[in-house]
């Protein structure tokens, strides 16, 4: 399993500060501002991310939302 996280949050620039500093420990991250860019996101990657750091509230979108949706793709995802 890929040491991969993925960043929902529609503050696009927490979302570069946190995978900059995620990249400095050999962390890799795919960045997502939004439900539907993130499950496409997570659908997509060829590395799967078993770790996700997901904003509650993102404008229109919610996180408590999101968290079942990305675990039906992947169940072993920590969230």
């Amino acid at each position: 399993m890929s040491n991969t996280f993925l960043i929902v949050d529609d503050d696009t620039v927490f979302t570069r500060i946190l995978a900059r500093a995620l990249k400095r420990h050999g962390i890799q991250s795919l960045i997502a501002h939004n439900q539907a860019d993130a499950l496409t996101q997570y659908s997509r990657a060829l590395a799967k991310p078993n770790h996700a750091i997901i904003d509650l509230n993102m404008g229109e979108d919610s996180g408590l939302d999101l968290i079942p949706k990305l675990l039906s793709y992947g169940p072993q995802l920590k969230i």
